[in-house]
């Protein structure tokens, strides 16, 4: 159960007409959505808010040609597939910037919360030719909150507490002053999780089970600034940080192998320069440089099949890149 609260500037009586949706993920560029020719669809802010749905696994679940599969409780591993692809052929990002690891080459989707986020783009089907190898399956493109339009301020949030002790809050604002646009947004969630395995299995006796809870905690923080210093020329900077500490069941053998508290610790950041420069009336330039880094650390019993002998990995993937992209916007 959920309770949010929202607080910003009064609204104009007059309605304001709805605008076709407008996506990046299918070209690399913005374009409407009716006239991008790859299967895109699109996850808005409201419709976020009106799942009710804990997680963006949990999200996802719920969309077309869309397979979850997530090892124990809440904020666990979590392996998302695109119309029969393996995971790690569904390309993760975050503002466009890749978020899949190096090792596993798959995105990790169980530390991301929904509070920082305006809205998820779903390209299904390959799109190789734009992303490489690792999109053939499709492109899942997390998109933050960013602020601007009108709003000089902008502040909500959200309080939720549910069974298994899970709580969540997340508090945030946005808006625009002058030139300026800013967003900020921090959350924190905790659960005491269940046991996601069971003592049978086919009426067999499971060796590796273990009948402790799997539970989480994590915690998250994004912003966004930008500033206009003339007429169609930005320069923003946007950052997003989030830290779980989620426990999980290895499946390490028999006892006391199967009694141990196996656990993921994951820490993701990401920090983007951007320049967006409208040249003339039918030219637009936009520069990004960009860094993700990932880091994971999974502890198990120490001998466990397939873990080294003291039961401790560590990966660590660092994305670096940069782009320039050049749309002509009309002859």
């Amino acid at each position: 159960m959920a309770a949010p609260v929202a607080a910003g500037a009064q609204q104009v009586a007059n309605p304001t007409p709805e605008l076709a949706p407008v996506v990046v993920t299918g070209s690399l560029t913005q374009q409407d959505q009716k006239n991008v020719l790859g299967d895109v669809s699109v996850i808005d802010r409201a419709t976020i808010e009106r799942a009710g749905q804990s997680s963006v696994a949990d999200l996802l679940q719920r969309q077309p040609g869309v397979e979850i599969n997530s090892n124990g409780g809440p904020q666990t591993a979590t392996s998302v597939f695109l119309r029969g692809a393996n995971s790690n052929q569904t390309l993760l990002l975050i503002d466009g910037c890749r978020i899949n690891t190096a090792t596993l080459g798959s995105g990790d989707f169980q530390g991301m919360p929904l509070g920082n986020i305006e809205r998820i783009e779903i390209l299904r089907g390959t799109a190789s030719s734009l992303y490489g190898a690792d999109a053939i399956g499709g492109v899942i493109n997390i998109i933050t909150r960013k602020g601007g339009g009108d709003r000089p301020l902008s502040v909500y949030g959200n309080v939720g507490y549910g069974t298994h002790d899970t709580s969540r809050v997340s508090v945030g604002l946005d808006g625009a002053a002058d030139s300026w646009r800013y967003a900020l947004n921090a959350g924190y969630g905790h659960s005491r999780g269940y046991n996601a395995t069971s003592k049978t299995i086919g009426g067999a006796a499971n060796w590796s089970y273990n009948a402790d809870r799997d539970g989480y905690e994590q915690n998250d923080v994004s912003g966004s600034v930008g500033y206009t210093w003339a007429a169609g020329q930005e320069i923003a900077f946007d950052f997003y940080h989030t830290k779980l500490n989620g426990q999980f069941d290895a499946g390490g053998g028999m006892p006391p192998m199967n009694e141990y508290d196996d656990r993921l610790r994951q820490i993701i950041n990401l920090y983007t320069l951007s320049s967006t420069n409208q040249l003339n009336d039918w030219w637009r330039s936009t520069l990004r440089l960009s860094q993700s880094n990932d880091t994971q650390r999974n502890l198990v019993a120490p001998g466990s099949y397939g873990y080294p002998d003291d039961g401790r990995t560590r990966f660590r993937t660092r994305h670096r890149r940069h782009r320039v992209s050049v749309v002509r916007l009309a002859l």
